[in-house]
Order: structure tokens, then sequence, then C-alpha cells
């Protein structure tokens, strides 16, 4: 079976959406596994909208840095959103989680507040964004 992508913009960065049924592609090893692998996961499980970057994203290479869309309902307390983020900082392989203006470094368990950066996208208000260590992109389960 073939990889379907889909174009996708989120603050001006281009995102490949990634279909969680279809194996790995050659493109794909361009890129991190593990956060291919973790897209299609979060897609699976929580049934939103995954992406992984294609190129450099504030200094994430190599798509290392995967985004699941959060729908409005799902930024309450307790909803996909949290649940999201909690998998991300679950996994051995993250370096960083972000979520609701909210950073989470690998292995901690209380978060940062981040600076008000201007809109929902830059806040990672609309999204969880989970970055993989590069050490750990070969890394899939």
């Amino acid at each position: 079976m073939k990889k379907t992508t889909t174009a996708v913009v989120l603050a001006g960065t281009l995102l490949a959406v990634t279909a969680c049924s279809a194996p790995a592609t050659e493109s794909a090893a361009a890129r991190c596994p593990a956060a291919e692998q973790l897209a299609a996961a979060l897609h699976t499980r929580f049934s939103v909208t995954t992406a992984v970057t294609d190129g450099a994203e504030g200094g994430v290479e190599q798509g290392r840095s995967v985004a699941a869309l959060v729908p409005a309902d799902g930024a309450t307390p307790g909803g996909v959103g949290d649940q999201i983020a909690r998998r991300g900082r679950a996994d051995d392989r993250s370096e960083y989680v972000m979520w609701n203006r909210t950073y989470w470094p690998a292995g901690s368990k209380r978060g940062t507040t981040i600076e008000d950066r201007g809109n929902a996208t830059l806040n990672a208000v609309d999204h969880v964004r989970i970055v993989i260590d590069r050490t750990k992109c070969m890394e899939t389960r």
C-alpha cells in the first residue's frame, strides 16, 4: 500500500499529514521513523489529525516534530489535548512536549508556562507538539 499524504499549513509551516493505515515509504526514510510511528499511533488512538514536519521548524530538524491537532472541544481540562500530552510525556523517545502554553522537557513531571506568543498555534493551544529526541529517531515499537 502507498502512504497517503496531504499538505497542511500550520502557522506558516508546511506539514505532511500521514495516514496511519499505510506502511512507510521512501520519503519517510529521510524523516524520523519514531515520529512517523508516534503520529500514526496518536491518530489511531485519539482520532485526531496528526502531522510530522518535513523540514526545519524552530530548530527542530529531520522531521522529529509531531503535531496532533486538537479540536476546540478537546482543549478542556482532561480533554483529548491533555490525554495526548500525557501520552507524549510518557514516551521515553520524547525530547519535549508543548501543549496549551506549557512546556515539558523529557522526564519532567511538571511543566513550565511559556510566554504568550500571540496566537493559538504559536502558543500550542490548538495542537500538541511532541518532539522526538534525535538520538532516538530510529527506535520504533
